[in-house]
């Protein structure tokens, strides 16, 4: 864990809120999950030093680190996030690496996303002012002739 964002660390950890690898930001997702499925409740904070999700973190992570490795931190991000992997309880199942590669390859042949650019400079105009004139305000107003008044100032 990282407390700045650094090219490997640049997933937060929803239990610490500090920076984590991408394959530790999903066993902590799939950590979750168990937890919700054994109605455990909310993990505590850094969960994995607690014996009990110790060995289920540690071999969740490692099999993260394969996905990762074969199919980009991105991809099985967003699939363990997307309504497809979001009953996975396991990165270990089989036939995961099929679905995610399924996954990876409909992201892929999906159109780019339109840019659109804004072509309207963008101008300051001050706001109105509200309450009673000031000086310079009135002092302003009778060089352009719109207020004649001199008992005003």
């Amino acid at each position: 864990m990282s407390r700045k964002r650094r090219e490997l660390s640049k997933y937060m950890s929803p239990s610490t809120g500090e920076y984590c690898t991408a394959a530790q930001y999903i066993a902590e997702i799939i950590c979750q999950r168990i937890a919700d499925k054994d109605k455990v409740g909310t993990l505590a904070y850094k969960f994995w030093n607690n014996e009990k999700w110790k060995k289920t973190y540690i071999r969740q992570v490692g099999l993260a680190n394969k996905l990762v490795k074969d199919w980009g931190d991105e991809a099985v991000v967003r699939f363990i996030k997307s309504k497809r992997g979001s009953k996975i309880l396991s990165l270990g199942m089989k036939g995961i690496a099929d679905q995610i590669e399924f996954f990876k390859n409909s992201l892929d042949n999906r159109e780019p996303s339109v840019i659109i650019e804004m072509t309207k400079l963008l101008e300051y105009t001050p706001r109105k002012s509200f309450g009673q004139k000031n000086l310079i305000t009135k002092i302003k107003e009778i060089d352009h002739g719109k207020n004649t008044r001199s008992t005003d100032i």
